[in-house]
């Protein structure tokens, strides 16, 4: 086949559009960078856009950054038993290609970065920059339960930032691009020395960095790298959650305020602030202030604010701030807001909002007080997704919401509270037929379980994500296969798990092992299945859904009825030679319970068939409000 000249011109473009698709695939980037020169100086930006919430045990990417300090700041790590020694072949601009920031994730990658080295304090090793090592749980534990849904990140370690080494030296005006052979040589150097002893850091006494009030030194240098190296921030989530972190937070503030550029393009802003006390609120006040003044292309806007003492009054101005000040918001998320909203949401009524603003999401939020919902959303000409996940009081919001004249788009609605009967009625009469997420839920009652369900099948035909919780009536349980059945080829994600067991779950999840494989779509993106597993009734679920592709697959035996390896084996009959699964979680939940991830020698067997076994725990961090916030944000 002859290709014409106009191909091979636009042969760069065309890799770089296609290299673009590869956003988050970091294990494929790496590979791309060894290619050619061509493909290294697309792949290594994409790489380094959002090292932060790639975060590895180690953190290694940080000594890359630090690398870039000037002398003075150098003399200042030293102080503290860091000391960096200049390397000349890592002239890549790699605080340029910085993206997306997250204050908390650079929190925990500094002091796990710390961490590090003082384990490696007698030995004088640097950890090792390519080895990719997952958190381990107790690092895990250490973060707020409520903040859990931001910190996936840390789960999804698959992978290292590469310290390519003279791919692309960087200087002043100029790019210098050496051979490939010469790179590649250059990269397999650094592999072949990854246990080697360095002397690039020396950690005689990193310990001090915490005890002397440092421990904002490195936070704040990192700053100062992006900034002075005209980062151009696409994301900047500010989480100030916990003291420690307002102490970080207070290094940077003023280099921040003094260099306006750093924010002035950002297009997605989270601000997640919580506080006991008043200490910290002029300093919020300024700061947002200082962000109203400065930016005004934010596209995506996340509002989280939880503060204790009656400072709602503030709060509120706070939040209409920022918004008044917004002209091209397409999507804004208001998360764990203890505060009337009503002054938040008088400030959409603009101009701008009524013809720019597409998705609204509400998270965790009281709608006591709110009484002009039908004002304000009866002015958005073009909002086509709202979302409602687990708030509270939302009887008085369905009320207002009926009242609205033209079409209400409730693309999800998850429940942990009884609604009253009419008022759903009424809203899914109304919205039913846009409704794509709906989730039960703890909600406790049988008799409640059983309305919602009559008046899911009633008038929601759509749903794609289906959230099941236990079930303690049989009944109920059929009325779940009967929506199941009904959704048939619209249903994308379903996840029926049990949270505490009775005397009714044994023969439930019998009932639901023997009718819910025939009754699967041909394709499925997740299916989650935490319940009784009995080796008889889960041979026929997996007869029945033969048909039916699963990319991710959750199992998880809640009582040990018989061995691990007959279910195991029923697996590898029925699910790993068909190839009917992409990725597969396995585990016991109760004592001395396995989970397949860890039995390394199956691991290996399933990825011979393409078939990548994960942590149950891994796959399980899919749940309404990440659908939600990946699917419409």
């Amino acid at each position: 086949m002859v290709c014409s000249k106009s191909v091979f011109n636009d042969l760069p473009e065309l890799i770089y559009e296609i290299i673009q698709y590869l956003h988050n695939d970091h294990i494929t980037l790496s590979s791309c960078i060894l290619v050619n020169r061509l493909w290294c100086r697309i792949a290594i930006p994409l790489l380094w856009e959002n090292p932060f919430s790639t975060c590895t045990k180690n953190c290694n990417f940080i000594e890359i950054y630090l690398q870039y300090l000037n002398e003075k700041d150098k003399d200042k790590l030293q102080e503290y038993g860091i000391k960096i020694h200049s390397k000349p072949s890592l002239l890549f601009n790699y605080p340029n290609f910085i993206k997306n920031i997250n204050t908390c994730k650079i929190v925990y990658s500094i002091e796990k970065w710390i961490s590090a080295f003082k384990r490696n304090q007698n030995k004088n090793l640097l950890p090792p920059i390519i080895n990719t090592t997952l958190y381990n749980r107790s690092f895990l534990n250490d973060i707020d339960c409520f903040m859990m849904p931001e910190f996936d990140f840390i789960r999804r370690s698959e992978f290292n930032l590469p310290p390519i080494s003279n791919l692309i030296n960087f200087t002043t005006g100029s790019t210098q691009i050496q051979s490939p052979p010469q790179s590649i040589q250059l990269f397999q150097a650094v592999q072949s020395t990854q246990s080697q002893p360095t002397q690039s850091l020396q950690p005689q006494d990193i310990t001090s960095l915490f005890k002397n009030g440092k421990k904002g030194l490195i936070y704040k240098l990192l700053f100062k790298l992006f900034i002075k190296y005209k980062a151009n921030l696409h994301t900047f989530e500010i989480f100030l959650m916990k003291i420690k972190e307002y102490k970080y937070f207070n290094n940077v503030y003023d280099l921040i305020l003094e260099n306006p550029n750093f924010i002035r393009s950002i297009k997605n802003l989270k601000l997640a602030f919580y506080n006991k006390g008043t200490s910290n609120l002029p300093k919020i006040d300024s700061f947002i202030t200082f962000l109203s003044s400065n930016c005004d292309s934010i596209s995506t806007l996340y509002l989280q604010f939880q503060f204790r003492n009656n400072n709602n009054i503030l709060i509120e101005k706070f939040s209409s701030r920022i918004i008044k000040s917004q002209k091209n918001i397409k999507r804004i998320f208001f998360i764990h807001n203890n505060f009337s909203l009503n002054s938040s949401l008088l400030s959409l009524k603009n101009f701008y909002y009524s013809n720019n603003l597409k998705t609204i999401t509400f998270f965790d939020v009281n709608f006591k007080n709110i009484n002009i919902i039908k004002e304000v959303f009866e002015q958005f000409n073009v909002l086509e997704s709202i979302h409602i996940l687990y708030c509270q009081f939302i009887n008085s919001f369905i009320k207002q919401i009926v009242q609205i004249t033209g079409p209400f788009k409730l693309r999800s609605l998850f429940l942990d509270k009884i609604v009253k009967l009419n008022s759903l009625n009424s809203l899914l009469q109304k919205s039913g037929n846009y409704l794509e997420n709906f989730g039960l839920g703890t909600v406790s009652k049988d008799e409640s379980k059983r309305q919602l369900l009559e008046l899911i099948i009633k008038y929601c035909k759509n749903i794609q994500f289906f959230d099941l919780p236990e079930f303690d009536d049989q009944n109920n349980l059929y009325l779940a296969l009967d929506l199941i059945k009904i959704l048939d080829q619209n249903l994308n994600y379903l996840s029926i798990e049990f949270f505490e067991l009775n005397l009714n779950s044994k023969k439930i999840s019998s009932i639901l092992l023997q009718e819910l494989g025939q009754l699967l779509p041909f394709k499925l993106e997740y299916l989650k299945l935490s319940l009784i597993i009995n080796v008889k009734d889960f041979q026929i679920f997996l007869l029945n859904s033969q048909n039916t592709f699963i990319k991710k697959f959750l199992i998880k035996n809640k009582i040990k009825l018989e061995g691990f390896d007959n279910i195991l084996s029923l697996i590898e009959d029925y699910i790993v030679k068909m190839r009917k699964v992409k990725y597969l979680a396995l585990k016991e939940d109760f004592i001395e319970g396995r989970d397949l991830f860890l039995l390394k020698d199956h691991v290996k067997k399933f990825d011979l068939y393409n078939i990548k076994v994960q942590s149950y725990n891994d796959l399980d961090a899919y749940n309404g409000y990440k659908h939600v916030k990946e699917t419409y944000y």
